[in-house]
């Protein structure tokens, strides 16, 4: 992926949690949804989770002063996609 002009790289099971994020910004995602949606019948942990949610966060970057949120975490609940989207029309799918 392509983020601020620098090509940038995230694990397979950490960019199938950010589109599922993305596609269903408008709400909160529980964690047991996002467990069920991206690691499908796999026995995972909830750390799982947490960590592919961080590598997110390191590869999309907070801004420098840390105050963009990207992710938002709702505590014992879930996640919520909140940054702005910008596409860039010249790149080809």
């Amino acid at each position: 992926m392509v983020v601020d002009g620098t090509k940038r790289k995230l694990q397979p099971r950490a960019f199938d949690l950010l589109v599922y994020l993305i596609e269903h910004r408008h709400r909160v995602l529980s964690i047991d949804e996002l467990l069920d949606a991206v690691w499908r019948d796999r026995d995972v942990q909830v750390c799982s989770l947490a960590t592919a949610i961080a590598r997110i966060r390191a590869v999309l970057g907070a801004g420098a002063s840390g105050d963009e949120v990207i992710i938002q975490t709702h505590h014992r609940v879930g996640y919520r996609f909140v940054a702005v989207l910008e596409c860039d029309a010249r790149v080809a799918w």
